[in-house]
């Protein structure tokens, strides 16, 4: 049995503790009080959210949140947990059921074969593994870069035409949640070359997207655009996410403070919802 439920329990609480020990079913998107808050207990009574707990004969079985937008027919999922492939299955029915033809975006552990089988079966599309990196050292935000400038509405035209497009927050989005997001530019003779989109509004904060144009690269506009972020954000903590297989960010990251969190990894699918 699948139900919304508006507010946590103790066999939830304890669901939740123990599933959050397997290193193969734990979810990357509750690694961190913060996330815990953001991704669980504030959807539980937010419209735009719904949390589902999955029932098999009065035992708990699966718990599950979603951001569900129908104006854009979106969904993703937030929160996945569960060590049964039937809850999986289950739940994707659920959500075809009900929002025939939604792109979903599963974000989850990369190692819950069960999942990652279902969405195989489903032809959903995958992105690559990515890790999850912290910014733990007080090493100096010294960018020495004049060139990083906050976001400016005169600079929209450029600064969209250079956005990644294959997201969901894109430069339009960006901009327009201005409750969320901050970006910074990277300008040379008045042209913008690159950028860095990042959350302000939470305890632990994450760069969403930073990106310098092919020809300006290895001059150090990436470090400064994310240092001068970091200054942005000193108060409060910040995290990101990066793929397993990207050195250079990686080791950008590294250079100015972050270090790598062990079995903190994520894998994202894509899935159109369709019947059958």
């Amino acid at each position: 049995m699948i139900i919304q439920i508006y507010s946590l329990n103790r066999n939830i609480e304890k669901f939740i503790d123990k599933i959050m020990l397997d290193g193969s079913f734990s979810d990357p998107m509750l690694s961190s009080p913060e996330q815990l808050k953001r991704n669980l207990i504030k959807p539980m009574n937010s419209k735009d959210y719904k949390v589902f707990c999955v029932n098999y004969d009065s035992k708990i079985t699966g718990l599950f949140s979603f951001l569900i937008l129908p104006n854009e027919k979106y969904i993703e999922m937030l929160v996945g947990l569960s060590k049964n492939k039937e809850v999986y299955k289950d739940v994707l029915e659920y959500l075809k059921q009900n929002y025939f033809g939604y792109n979903v975006d599963f974000v989850f552990n990369p190692g819950n074969r069960y999942l990652k089988e279902i969405l195989i079966e489903n032809k959903a599309k995958f992105e690559k593994e990515q890790i999850k990196m912290k910014y733990k050292s007080e090493c100096a935000i010294d960018y020495n870069n004049e060139k990083i400038v906050a976001y400016d509405n005169k600079y929209f035209k450029q600064y969209n035409d250079i956005h990644s497009k294959d997201m969901y927050w894109t430069a339009d989005r960006v901009v327009l949640a201005k409750n969320k997001f901050k970006t910074l530019l990277a300008i040379n003779n008045e042209n913008v070359i690159g950028y860095i989109d990042f959350t302000y509004c939470f305890d632990e904060n994450e760069p969403y997207d930073l990106f310098v144009i092919e020809e300006q690269r290895g001059k150090g506009y990436g470090e400064a655009l994310l240092r001068k972020a970091l200054e942005v954000n000193k108060n409060k903590e910040m995290m990101l996410l990066v793929d397993f297989d990207n050195d250079v960010v990686i080791n950008l990251c590294k250079k100015v403070g972050f270090v790598v969190l062990e079995n903190c990894g994520s894998l994202t699918a894509q899935l159109n919802l369709l019947n059958g």
